[in-house]
């Protein structure tokens, strides 16, 4: 039903599906590239900066899609690495919609206590709250960015970056980087380089953007794209990198 609303070149296409058998069986287009989150964790290098950098645009787009022109808007609410296929020419392929809702229409917000993304991935306002936002999707997104500018998986669990136990978090080791002017030693060695740092800078600023703790700090997944774009474009445009952060024109204005 939720595919049934949408249809964009970077979300997965359900072509059928059969309810004649025990368990209903949807037949999908065949994305033959494996997954994001498998070519990150490759050791061979075939995501490059710009093909990442892309891989974000349109993936961003796609959940864009979502939010502000799919027939009913649509959190998506489990945004992760592994739920992004790559097709022959790494082409992303937004996939897996077994927890996502239609937007309710009289409303912002989801109210749940159903499970609602991955470890390592969850909005912590919709944990404390309970109530679901596209800005909790926008949260999800960003630790997806983080993945693309540091390689790592969002649950690492190495013993000498133990915490909690067995775990640790992605956006934790990069936010504590990103605050302490460290970011290049996270960043990717296989595409950091003199030609990629300024965009790698400007991406990790944007995902630090999208991992704000308040869900009304963070963008709109369409500012997401514009911002993006103008990271690979190089064109100025108004967002987060102007003089006056998007932000502090919130804070300003409310």
């Amino acid at each position: 039903m939720i595919l049934s609303h949408m249809s964009h070149r970077n979300v997965v296409k359900l072509f059928g599906c059969c309810m004649e058998s025990q368990l209903p069986l949807l037949v999908y287009e065949f994305v033959p590239n494996g997954t994001l989150s498998q070519h990150l964790k490759s050791c061979q290098n075939d995501l490059p900066w710009e093909r990442r950098l892309q891989i974000a645009i349109e993936c961003a787009e796609a959940v864009a899609y979502m939010h502000h022109e799919a027939s009913q808007p649509i959190f998506y609410r489990d945004i992760k690495s592994s739920n992004i296929l790559l097709d022959h020419t790494f082409t992303p392929k937004v996939a897996d919609f077994g927890i996502s809702r239609l937007q309710p229409s009289n409303e912002m917000h989801l109210c749940t206590k159903s499970p609602s993304g991955t470890l390592g991935y969850e909005d912590p306002q919709f944990k404390a709250s309970c109530q679901f936002t596209n800005k909790s999707d926008v949260y999800s997104f960003g630790v997806v960015l983080v993945e693309l500018l540091t390689g790592k998986p969002a649950v690492m669990s190495p013993p000498e970056l133990s915490r909690d136990g067995d775990m640790y978090f992605l956006y934790d080791h990069f936010l504590s980087a990103f605050n302490d002017n460290r970011l290049i030693q996270i960043v990717d060695p296989r595409v950091v380089s003199d030609r990629t740092l300024v965009q790698m800078k400007n991406m990790a600023q944007l995902a630090k953007a999208c991992l704000e703790m308040e869900g009304m700090a963070r963008p709109s997944m369409r500012e997401v794209v514009g911002e993006l774009a103008w990271i690979r474009g190089g064109t100025r445009q108004p967002g987060i990198y102007g003089d006056v952060t998007l932000l502090e024109r919130r804070g300003t204005s409310s």
